[in-house]
């Protein structure tokens, strides 16, 4: 018989770890998926919204997070142009300048400690369902194995996966422009430059945005007329990274090592559907868009604290089919929102020409 759960999780990054970590306060077992091998350690995403801090907050997850916040920002910004965070009314009027990695860390702890550990390298490759249950194909180290669920939630990511395998559509618009981003080491730097964290200025033709992460890391975004011209596969290097600073800071900064990176472009997408019979999309497999003013995270996080409480309520049979419904209704259109925010930030950040 395969293995049964009462929701498969499948992704294990925040949104899929704050589905799981709400379902284990309801009761709700978890079988949490991810195909990486082990989490990555990378630090990702940088900033908790105040509406995240509150939701966080509220179950007790956000004091472990503290030791490790590097700043708290009394503004945002929309496309550089500030916005003054003291006249929202909120226990946390600003940004927390925090690590998606170290987010994650709580979250998985706190499954763990439900029962639920995620299951690293779980590549789910087929999905079928019917009225009553969902069943997914997963390669595991040691072979192919299915595993039923009552729900299933993709929570993996721009890639989607399961979005892939159920044929959902992904519409949305093309990349107008791309940028990169790294974790690096410098060897050296004027004093002054990225002592502490502030918000980026954008202007010119390209912009080398850094800020400290502790222990001689820093955080570099980038973006200019190389950047354009690469494939979102091809690696960052620290010659890239170098040209990047050089030309908005001079040849007084010089990178010692690149110890990760990536690209990303402004391309925006969203399900029209996040529920799709008893699969429910969620984070980045619902919707993509450039990443100004520290959004994406907190729209995944917002996701799974929408959804948890209903998918554990569905489970129960105390919450209606119409209860769930209320996701996609509540959700959808709040993504809809950020992506059109977005894309006049990146208007604004890099004007077409």
């Amino acid at each position: 018989m395969p293995e049964h759960a009462d929701v498969l999780v499948v992704g294990a990054g925040p949104t899929g770890l704050a589905v799981a970590a709400e379902l284990a306060l309801a009761g709700v077992g978890a079988v949490v998926l991810d195909a990486l091998p082990e989490r990555s350690g990378q630090s990702k995403a940088l900033a908790l919204q105040p509406r995240s801090a509150e939701l966080l907050d509220a179950r007790g997850w956000l004091d472990p997070l503290r030791p490790h916040v590097h700043a708290l920002l009394p503004r945002g910004h929309f496309a550089g142009l500030p916005l003054d965070y003291s006249v929202l009314e909120t226990p946390f009027p600003h940004q927390i300048g925090v690590e998606q990695a170290r987010i994650e860390e709580v979250l998985e702890r706190r499954i763990a400690e439900a029962g639920s550990p995620v299951r690293w390298a779980h590549a789910c490759t087929a999905v079928r369902q019917s009225a009553d249950g969902v069943a997914a194909t997963v390669e595991t180290p040691t072979g192919a194995t299915e595993i039923t669920a009552d729900y299933l939630v993709a929570a993996d990511g721009a890639h989607s996966a399961v979005r892939r395998a159920l044929g959902v559509p992904f519409p949305g618009r093309a990349a107008r422009m791309r940028l990169a981003v790294a974790d690096i080491t410098l060897a050296r730097k004027p004093s002054g430059l990225a002592d502490e964290w502030a918000p980026p200025e954008f202007g010119g033709g390209g912009f080398g945005y850094l800020l400290p992460l502790g222990d001689g890391v820093y955080r570099v975004l980038f973006g200019g007329e190389e950047q354009q011209a690469l494939d979102r596969t091809v690696p960052v290097t620290a010659a890239e990274v170098q040209r990047a600073l050089e030309a908005v800071h001079g040849d007084d900064v010089a990178v010692a090592a690149v110890r990760w990176g990536s690209r990303f472009s402004d391309a925006s997408r969203q399900v029209e559907r996040y529920r799709h019979g008893r699969v429910l999309l969620a984070g980045d497999a619902a919707h993509i868009h450039l990443p100004a003013g520290g959004q994406g995270l907190n729209l995944g996080l917002q996701d799974a604290f929408n959804l948890g409480w209903k998918l554990a309520a569905a489970v129960r049979g105390y919450g209606s089919e119409s209860l769930l419904d209320t996701y996609h209704d509540e959700r959808h259109p709040v993504a809809a929102r950020v992506l059109v925010n977005t894309r006049a930030q990146g208007v604004l950040t890099v004007p077409d020409t």
